[in-house]
């Protein structure tokens, strides 16, 4: 579903989740939405993980879109778009023209996320697994799904292969 999207991902589940930058491999381009880390630190992962996406650093969640819109302006136009006005365009957020962008945790960047006006889908598998409780729960983000339920969105499908559910679901209007 995100082989070579634009991934929005908070800097403590793009860092230490997977120190080897395998979780964001597949992704075409990552923005990572921190406050502490800077251009330095993302540039030095970056020569890490060379054969890894392009990475953006945005400090919040509304630049993150903005840089996400950037980066789809400058695919859909094959060049490099401007960096001087970043003022979210939210026509472009979740209509046919849509940023196709894929949050990617933690939980934080999900609430904000949901809240945002302009979100119109969401895609949410579901995993089949049980958890150690012994587990640092500092390293393993979850989807806040009991506050998902109550903003006003509901399945238009479900499918199933093994363990994972794959479901889709749509803001009434």
């Amino acid at each position: 579903m995100t082989r070579d999207k634009i991934l929005i991902i908070g800097r403590k589940s793009f860092v230490e989740e997977d120190p080897t930058g395998e979780n964001v491999r597949h992704a075409r381009a990552c923005v990572v939405l921190s406050r502490k880390m800077d251009h330095d630190a993302l540039f030095a992962l970056k020569r890490r993980r060379a054969n890894g996406p392009e990475l953006r650093l945005a400090r919040s969640f509304e630049e993150a879109l903005c840089v996400a819109q950037e980066l789809r302006i400058a695919e859909s136009h094959d060049e490099k778009s401007s960096k001087r006005n970043r003022q979210f365009d939210s026509s472009l957020f979740g209509g046919e023209e849509g940023i196709d962008c894929w949050i990617a945790g933690g939980e934080g960047i999900y609430r904000e996320a949901l809240q945002h006006q302009n979100l119109r889908k969401v895609s949410l598998t579901f995993v089949d697994i049980t958890i150690d409780e012994n587990l640092n729960h500092n390293r393993v983000t979850f989807f806040p799904l009991d506050e998902f339920r109550q903003i006003g969105f509901e399945e238009v499908s479900r499918s199933v292969n093994g363990i994972c559910t794959f479901c889709l679901f749509e803001r009434r209007e």
